[in-house]
């Protein structure tokens, strides 16, 4: 079958020609058809186009639509315009396969529907009809929807419920991409498709990010579906293992977000399957090959195996580049591969991770940095994805934090005001002696009192060095009294090490460094938790309300728990995503009437699934360990940068 491209078609292609970007509500004027017929004939021009090998039109919502062709593919195209050339374009599936199809998936779950019935609602033949509905026989088969002929009842379809999904999802996406509202609203009758993507876009405004066109249009299809059929409570059940694998991954937040806006203004209630549904398809676009997933199983086993093979190559390639075994770093491959779900779905949305720790870190840190950016190139290969430079510094923050950890020396630093032959025989000695320490500088005392050196864990001194509990006073010669020193001082450090709190894996999806203010001077507990709710917003973490939520609990129920701690959380509902706040201050504040405090954690916690509750779980455990004396406390206040304080809670 062909169809003509009439002359508004050619008017189409001229103005798309000597016009920049356009919109269909300006062809619409320009041209004096409605935007219905203008949606439609761009369709059958792009193919034209394409069958032509003129190029393409490009789409995108709300910014326009626009010729994509190069200088000798638009002459062409002008030399048809001004030859006023009768050009026939082959349209991609017969108009009455798509009419059939469309009557029988309205009429999915109805009676049985004849053959002379479609015939005449069709206006076809009934030999015609029969050839049609064999064809769509044939089409419904890819997608394991079947269609059941009984000779005395009609045309009936069979199938399990996402598979129907999906097939009228790759219905609309084939025949009625330009018009998928009113196509839903014919499949869906009943359901107001208007309402349901202004939810989606209000979703968009409040997640900071926006779908592509044809990403858009599959959530809006996949949500009105669920909607319309929200009564046959037909989908399949997932197992609880599968549920809390999709509640790891962002889409899920989204997923359950939007649904639960939908049906809330419709007085309906989500079910758990819809949202592990659309959990499911937001996570396979563009991050798999492997299409349209109804076996979750296979879907984790794809997309898993997907990251983690990314995840070992980062740490292999990583490893040679370094110069270091990053290969066996369990702890390493769990956080990398646990923050690149976010990740993944912040660049496929563009999504703003906006952290303020990238200046810091590239001045902190300018190696690891630079040595990081060959992740850039990996993730682009992998998931044809361009990561901005704030999303690096979170994984370098990572990848220095496995540096810090696979480091087997202690850094040390020698205060000796002798001179250089003898200083460097005592460093040869020492070293020596105990392979362990590494002597980073050899300083004199005065010296020692301007650079202070925080990063270094043993100072050895030949002087008395007054207030400095890292010192440990040797003598030249390094006499066994000497070394017996040093001895208790290595094991007080590893025995330090050993009582450092380790929060549980799942808890660092609940850390930011962005959310992580040190050293704050603070003159009230409104001024600080205002200074926080700040960034939570601005992050998408947490809505405009959750403020408000803040300062009423504290009026009824002050949240200080002792040892200059104050644990302040606000309602669940005005939460998006589960992350937790930390601040310390520099001079502690009046929190309730009989309490200061000088350490903060603003909990920022939901507990609607089963592994949301499991973070809480472990985040309290280890929390409460971390917090159960003031020296603890005072040591976290003493850290001086987000960064100290982020790798103390993700070692």
């Amino acid at each position: 079958m062909t169809q003509k491209v009439d002359s508004n078609n050619r008017k189409i292609l001229e103005l798309l020609l000597n016009t920049e970007t356009v919109t269909v509500a300006w062809l619409s004027q320009e041209i004096g058809i409605s935007e219905k017929s203008v949606r439609t004939k761009i369709d059958i021009v792009d193919v034209f186009l394409q069958e032509n090998g003129l190029g393409t039109i490009q789409k995108k919502r709300h910014f326009g639509i626009w010729l994509e062709a190069n200088e000798e593919q638009r002459f062409q195209i002008h030399q048809i315009i001004q030859k006023d050339q009768d050009v026939e374009t082959k349209v991609g599936k017969d108009q009455r396969v798509y009419n059939v199809l469309r009557v029988l998936l309205k009429n999915a779950d109805k009676a049985y529907i004849s053959t002379k019935a479609l015939s005449d609602r069709l206006y076809l033949s009934l030999p015609t009809t029969l050839k049609v509905v064999q064809e769509v026989k044939e089409w419904l088969s890819k997608y394991h929807v079947r269609m059941i002929s009984n000779r005395n009842l009609g045309l009936t379809l069979a199938f399990e419920e996402v598979d129907y999904r999906l097939a009228v999802r790759n219905f609309i996406s084939k025949y009625a991409a330009a018009n998928y509202q009113e196509e839903l609203t014919f499949i869906c009758p009943g359901i107001d498709v208007t309402v349901i993507t202004e939810i989606i876009l209000q979703s968009e405004r409040k997640w900071n990010f926006e779908f592509a066109e044809d990403s858009f249009q599959d959530v809006a299809i996949y949500i009105s579906l669920a909607l319309h059929r929200n009564a046959f409570q037909s989908m399949p059940v997932f197992k609880q293992h599968d549920i809390e694998q999709l509640q790891e991954h962002t889409e899920y937040e989204f997923a359950k977000y939007v649904l639960d806006s939908v049906f809330t203004h419709f007085h309906q209630v989500a079910i758990e399957e819809d949202i592990a549904f659309l959990t499911i398809q937001l996570l396979c676009s563009r991050l798999t090959d492997i299409g349209d997933i109804t076996d979750t199983q296979k879907f984790f086993f794809e997309f898993n195996t997907k990251v983690e093979d990314f995840v070992h190559k980062i740490m292999e390639v990583l490893s040679d580049v370094l110069d270091m075994d990053l290969m066996k770093d369990e702890t390493l491959f769990t956080a990398l591969k646990l923050h690149l779900k976010p990740c993944l779905f912040r660049l496929k949305y563009k999504r703003e991770s906006g952290s303020r720790m990238t200046a810091y870190l590239k001045k902190e840190f300018p190696d690891t940095f630079r040595v990081v950016w060959i992740v850039s190139m990996l993730i682009e290969e992998y998931f044809d994805l361009k990561i901005t430079e704030d999303e690096l510094s979170y994984i370098v923050i990572y990848i220095q934090a496995a540096i810090d950890r696979n480091a087997e020396n202690i850094n040390t630093v020698l205060v000796s005001s002798s001179g250089f032959g003898i200083n460097m025989m005592l460093k040869e000695k020492i070293m020596r002696t105990f392979p362990k320490i590494n002597i980073i500088d050899i300083i004199t005392v005065h010296e020692f009192r301007f650079k202070k050196y925080k990063n270094v864990e043993m100072i050895l001194t030949l002087s008395n060095l007054e207030n400095e509990s890292r010192a440990v006073e040797i003598d030249g010669l390094l006499s066994e009294s000497s070394m017996k020193a040093i001895n208790t001082k290595l094991l007080e450090i590893n025995r330090k090490k050993e009582e450092q709190v380790h929060f549980d894996k799942i808890c660092h999806q609940l850390f930011d460094p962005d959310l992580i203010f040190t050293r704050v001077k603070g003159k009230s507990k409104k001024e600080v938790l205002r200074q926080v709710h700040k960034q939570l917003v601005k992050k998408g973490y947490a809505k405009e309300n959750f403020l408000m939520t803040l300062l009423d609990r504290e009026e009824k129920t002050p949240t200080s728990i002792g040892n200059g701690v104050a644990i302040p959380h606000g309602s669940q509902t005005e939460i998006y995503i589960s992350k937790v706040c930390f601040v310390t201050l520099e001079t502690p504040i009046q929190w309730d009437v009989k309490e200061k405090v000088d350490f903060i954690a603003v909990l920022v916690l939901k507990a609607d699934c089963d592994i949301e509750i499991r973070k809480m779980r472990s985040f309290y455990k280890s929390f409460l360990e971390l917090v159960d004396t003031r020296e603890r406390v005072e040591n976290l206040v003493a850290l001086q940068s987000p960064m100290d304080f982020y790798k103390c809670l993700i070692q």
